[in-house]
């Protein structure tokens, strides 16, 4: 997990994180949100996955990636995807 401020505001990197517990949390915030998943992750439970998504998803301003044939690891795309990520903003 990181995070930055840049010109645009702030912004959270998430790899693969875990909200367990959290099916019910809302976010009142302008960070912008970038949310990865390898495809094959079986570390992070998968209605995990889903929360984090759906949590972020609802606070707004999320980008969401889902890199096939990952587990839970980093891929040069997802490399990439950040790198657009924080340009954009």
């Amino acid at each position: 997990v990181g995070s930055s401020k840049h010109r645009g505001g702030d912004a959270a990197i998430l790899l693969s994180p875990s909200f367990m517990g959290e099916e019910q949390a809302a976010l009142d915030s302008p960070t912008r949100f970038f949310l990865a998943y390898g495809a094959q992750d079986r570390t992070i439970p998968m209605p995990d996955q889903q929360t984090a998504h759906q949590v972020l998803e609802r606070a707004g301003h999320l980008t969401y990636r889902e890199y096939s044939g990952m587990a839970h690891a980093i891929c040069d795309e997802e490399i990439a995807d950040i790198r657009d990520f924080l340009r954009a903003i």
